[in-house]
């Protein structure tokens, strides 16, 4: 599994946890979520509003790269033991 709060994906973001109001949500440039399918997908509607411009933005593409390059490329890889 990989946790994308934890990795270093070269893009030199700050990372804070914490609750997001609603109103944040709506008022937001860009949103994006995590899933084990999803793998990180954009949002773009968001109780009928249409979030930025209803398109995944720069943020979003960049950190769906990132994790695409850090999944698919094997010199990044590791074994993971349990």
């Amino acid at each position: 599994m990989i946790e994308l709060v934890s990795c270093d994906i070269g893009l030199g973001l700050k990372v804070e946890e914490r609750r997001v109001s609603l109103a944040e949500f709506h008022a937001a440039d860009e949103i994006c979520t995590t899933g084990t399918m999803g793998e990180l997908s954009h949002v773009v509607l968001l109780d009928g509003r249409v979030i930025g411009e209803g398109k995944p933005g720069p943020f979003t593409r960049a950190i769906q790269a990132a994790y695409r390059e850090l999944t698919t490329n094997p010199s990044l890889s590791h074994e993971l033991r349990f």
